[in-house]
C-alpha cells in the first residue's frame, strides 16, 4: 500500500492560505522589482541592463501572485456559500473527510462476503453475532483481506491507496 502523500509546492500552499497573503505577496513583489532591484543594480554600469529589464517586467511576479490571490478568494467564497462548509473560514480550507458506513452496503462486506461466516464459526460456542468489527474477527482475517479491508478504510477517508504486487 502506497502513500497518498506528496510535497507541496507554493501553488498549494498559497491556495491554501487566505486570499490577502497572495495580495501582500504581489504588491511586496512589484515593488521589488520595480523600484529596489533597479535602484540597487543603478551604479553598477554591467547591470544596468539588469535593472531595466527587471523594472519592465514587475508586472510578471504581481500578476502571478494576484491571480493566486484570486482564486484563493474565489474558493473560500464558494466553500461560504455551500450549506455544509462547517465554520465557513478561508483558513484552513481542506475539510476533513467524515466516514459514513451503510452496515447494509458497505463496501467492507463486498470485498470480504464471506467474513460473517467466519465471524460466526469463531464465536459460535458463545452463540453471539457480531455487530461490528472486533479485534478477534481482524486477526482471523488472512493478509490480502485485511490489505483490502484497509484499502476500503483509506479511501472512505478520502485518501487514494495503490497496492503494490507481492512478491
Amino acid at each position: 500500500m502506497g502513500r497518498g502523500k506528496r510535497k507541496s509546492s507554493v501553488r498549494d500552499v498559497l491556495l491554501d492560505a487566505p486570499w490577502w497573503v497572495s495580495a501582500l505577496l504581489a504588491l511586496a513583489s512589484y515593488i521589488v522589482f520595480h523600484a529596489v532591484v533597479p535602484a540597487a543594480m543603478a551604479r553598477n554600469p554591467f547591470m544596468r541592463g539588469v535593472a531595466t529589464m527587471s523594472r519592465s517586467l514587475a508586472w510578471a511576479p504581481a500578476t502571478m501572485f494576484a491571480v493566486l490571490g484570486l482564486l484563493t478568494y474565489l474558493r473560500a467564497r464558494k466553500r461560504q456559500a455551500a450549506p455544509d462548509s462547517g465554520s465557513g473560514t478561508a483558513w484552513p480550507l481542506r475539510k476533513e473527510p467524515t466516514l459514513r458506513v451503510d452496515r447494509t452496503n458497505s463496501p467492507f462486506v463486498q470485498v470480504m462476503p464471506d467474513l460473517a461466516g467466519q465471524i460466526d464459526e469463531a464465536t459460535s460456542a458463545s452463540h453471539a453475532k457480531p455487530t461490528e468489527w472486533t479485534i478477534d474477527a481482524i486477526r482471523q482475517l488472512e493478509w490480502k483481506r485485511f490489505e483490502m479491508l484497509c484499502v476500503c478504510y483509506y479511501e472512505a477517508m478520502g485518501f487514494t491507496v495503490k497496492t503494490v504486487p507481492y512478491c
